[in-house]
């Protein structure tokens, strides 16, 4: 008898689904950094369900040779699209054959929730206070991670300043209104002072909101930020799938949003590849 997602079986009727899985890739074993765990019990049979876009499993945990590419997500206003933009990220980033971890430091850990419902699927997502970022990332570094994604809280210079100063990328999520635009200037405080590239992204875009739009980009670039190419609509398939622990693509491979995050990723691919220039 195996123990599955769907309750206890026996062996030779999950046999096929497992294999399926096993080819598809989607399964992981144990990774631990510092206390937290997740694990997917290596003498038992362990079965999700299956992705539209599939991700890249763990098989044996290596070392990297060198640090982690790092993305830092932070805003001072809640509310902006900063878990979104991390589980997306980081999910996208595991599709790419990249072994890839979502650091969250907000206290309500809403990234390790959306973990907890999507179950035995990459990314990993482990929790730690601001204090503690740079020995998780190294502990990442240990277990063969290659892409962090840092989830920041509102509110938190301190989080914030962590982060920034970890990233080799601080991304700004923002709606284009005018108190999501006012937290923008100690964020470009923080970036400006650590030298650290950032852009804003502009994130819940109404559908033809092209003067809006436009009119943020002014502010930002107002403030010294530079603004990222890529904007993120307000969509309902980012709510839909991050209740499911599930990504856009994932729910709706052909949809505006996947496209948008699609697009995001290979802006960022081609602008972390200018810098190591």
């Amino acid at each position: 008898m195996a123990e599955t997602a769907f309750g206890t079986i026996g062996k030779d009727a999950i046999e096929p689904e497992l294999q399926s899985l096993r080819q598809s890739r989607l399964l992981f074993p144990a990774i631990s950094f510092e206390k937290w765990t997740i694990a997917s019990k290596t003498d038992k049979y362990v079965i999700g369900r299956k992705r539209n876009v599939q991700s890249r499993s763990r098989v044996q945990p290596a070392m990297s040779k060198s640090a982690p590419t790092t993305i830092a997500i932070v805003s001072q206003k809640g509310g902006s699209g900063k878990t979104t933009l991390a589980v997306h990220l980081g999910t996208r980033a595991a599709q790419s054959k990249h072994e890839s971890c979502i650091i969250d430091l907000d206290p309500q850990a809403t990234a390790a929730a959306w973990s907890d419902w999507r179950g035995d699927f990459l990314p990993v997502v482990v929790t730690a206070p601001p204090a503690r970022l740079t020995r998780t990332i190294e502990s990442a570094k240990k277990n063969g991670v290659d892409f962090v994604v840092i989830d920041t809280p509102p509110h938190a210079d301190a989080a914030a300043r962590e982060a920034i100063k970890a990233a080799d990328i601080v991304l700004i999520p923002t709606k284009p209104r005018a108190f999501d635009l006012a937290a923008l200037e100690p964020i470009a405080d923080l970036v400006g002072f650590a030298k650290t590239p950032a852009f804003v992204v502009l994130n819940a875009v109404p559908s033809g909101a092209t003067v809006l739009a436009e009119e943020a980009r002014k502010v930002a670039g107002g403030m010294g930020l530079e603004i990222c190419p890529v904007e993120i609509g307000d969509r309902a398939a980012f709510h839909r799938s991050s209740a499911k622990g599930e990504t856009a693509a994932e729910i709706d491979p052909s949809g505006k949003a996947a496209e948008e995050i699609e697009a995001l990723w290979k802006w960022l691919k081609k602008t972390l590849k200018k810098q190591k220039k």
